[in-house]
């Protein structure tokens, strides 16, 4: 519970950004978040769990109405949408705000929606995984750097950052903590990045 009371303050100097993440947290803070910027961030991706879709409903519909991109899983699509398949759900969930929806398939990848395309995008599969924590806080992190960095804001921008966030991802996971990620180099992640594309082909 150490976050029954977290109450995050926007700096000054963090009022004008390109990309914000809202990470899986109380739809509460998440508005809360929001409401302190002036001018809107160009591009706002909302992680969230059934958790908050069973506790927190009318909150989080309205934080999804205010983001640009919802990140959640397969079973979260269905739950959310209240459709029967995931299709239904996704195009249920794209009249609620988001232009895009990523649905997550854990070690079967993840596949990026808008109203008119979708893309999927195979993980990069590990010999052995010894330890899965922080793996999703990796894929986030490397997704909206890539964003900020291109300041590119299409479908086929976001799907090169699902891209590159798998392939970021897939370090962590196979050692214990931040160990296997202090010392990653570019051509190690661009290995990983040709790997998917190749798989994705």
């Amino acid at each position: 519970n150490v976050l029954a009371g977290f109450n995050p303050k926007i700096p000054k100097n963090f009022s004008e950004l390109n990309v914000l993440v809202l990470g899986n947290l109380d739809p509460k803070v998440q508005l809360s978040i929001v409401s302190q910027f002036e001018k809107k961030p160009d591009f706002i991706m909302l992680d969230t769990m059934n958790f908050w879709m069973d506790n927190n409903l009318d909150d989080l519909l309205k934080i999804i109405s205010k983001v640009d991109l919802i990140c959640i899983n397969d079973e979260e699509v269905i739950q959310l949408s209240g459709c029967e398949n995931y299709k239904l759900g996704i195009k249920k969930i794209l009249t609620m705000g988001p232009k895009y929806v990523i649905m997550k398939k854990g070690e079967f990848g993840a596949t990026l929606y808008s109203n008119k395309s979708e893309f999927f995008c195979p993980t990069f599969k590990i010999d052995k995984v010894i330890d899965p924590t922080g793996a999703g806080d990796s894929f986030a992190g490397a997704f909206a750097g890539h964003l900020a960095k291109s300041k590119n804001y299409s479908f086929e921008s976001i799907s090169n950052a699902l891209i590159y966030a798998n392939a970021v991802a897939s370090f962590c996971v196979e050692k214990f903590g931040v160990d296997n990620m202090i010392n990653i180099s570019k051509e190690e992640i661009n290995d990983r990045i040709n790997f998917i594309k190749k798989h994705n082909s």
